[in-house]
């Protein structure tokens, strides 16, 4: 890290020196210092950290060039670039003497956790894993290579089998795919192939998935917990005081009659009005409903903007509510 940090301190002052201009707008620098920092509190404050690195890079790359812009000039950069790579040198020096490396003859993935089960879950051992194997397994303690320094994945496909009862294990068909949640030392959704359902075994049948992709966040992982997931209904959550009956008034297209029809819908508070807005409902969840918009088959544009979705402030409560009602709320 040490020496990542120099390399990259060292590239923004040759840069400079190539450039042959040492006096940068230093008000510009400033302002794309205050909006990379403003950029790593956004990504932080919705929790994503997906560039979280070429951010912090960016950054202080930026920091760099604004300590280079206030050198004294030339002569100064080329003296902080010479003074770097002393430090670099003697960093490389001291890594060369406690430092082995390790050759293979293949490419893969590295993982730096051994703990000996690599030579009892091999992939070869899954087209016959019994009931029995699996709980024999669970029990075992191995422990890892002595000097085993970690280990080498050489291929993107991993697999995670359970032994399930046997109502749920007839519902997976081998070579289609099914859904799996992971809920415990990682929180992931992925879809996998179902590879094998062996034979039952005292009400329970093993069974064997696949799948080439989150390697990276599975590669640590044992014994987890999931959950098969066979179907799924996606909504929106609210109370079910909040559901209510209304009067929808429309005109027939062929009649051009007005028709009054009762619906079910939730009223939202807009701007500082009362909305009526109708939904469907799609399951109970004990005092919830799961519900989503209701749109007619061929929706106009303004019918998907006026739509229930999520974020609407929904109301739960009124003594007497109706469409337009001028709603003050409690300071």
């Amino acid at each position: 890290r040490e020496l990542r940090t120099l390399e990259l301190e060292r590239e923004q002052l040759i840069y400079s020196l190539q450039r042959g201009d040492t006096g940068w707008d230093n008000a510009r620098l400033d302002q794309s210092i205050v909006d990379a920092m403003v950029g790593l509190k956004t990504s932080a404050a919705y929790g994503d950290l997906t560039g979280l690195e070429d951010q912090v890079l960016s950054f202080k790359s930026l920091v760099i060039r604004r300590g280079a812009s206030s050198a004294g000039g030339t002569a100064d950069i080329q003296a902080k670039v010479e003074e770097i790579d002393a430090q670099r040198a003697a960093l490389q020096a001291a890594a060369g003497q406690d430092t082995t490396p390790i050759r293979v003859d293949k490419s893969g993935s590295f993982s730096a956790v051994a703990d000996g089960y690599e030579a009892l879950l091999t992939p070869d051992m899954l087209s016959t894993l019994t009931v029995s194997d699996l709980t024999a397994l669970l029990v075992r303690k191995p422990e890892a290579p002595e000097g085993a320094v970690g280990k080498l994945i050489t291929s993107s496909t991993w697999y995670f089998t359970a032994a399930l009862p046997v109502k749920t294990a007839e519902r997976l068909v081998e070579g289609r795919s099914v859904k799996v949640r992971f809920s415990r030392d990682w929180s992931g959704e992925v879809s996998m192939t179902i590879e094998r359902v062996g034979e039952e075994e005292d009400g329970k049948c093993p069974v064997v998935l696949s799948s080439s992709r989150s390697l990276a966040d599975t590669s640590l992982l044992r014994k987890q917990t999931v959950d098969i997931i066979f179907s799924s209904t996606t909504g929106i959550r609210v109370p079910k005081k909040a559901v209510r009956d209304g009067l929808v008034t429309s005109t027939d297209p062929e009649t051009q009659a007005e028709v009054t029809t009762r619906v079910t819908g939730v009223y939202v508070l807009t701007g500082a009005q009362s909305e009526f807005k109708q939904v469907e409902i799609l399951a109970d969840d004990g005092d919830f409903y799961l519900v989503r918009a209701s749109l007619p088959d061929n929706p106009t544009e303004l019918q998907i903007k006026k739509a229930f979705r999520a974020g609407d402030e929904v109301i739960v409560s009124s003594e007497e509510i109706y469409d337009g009602k001028v709603i003050l709320a409690p300071r």
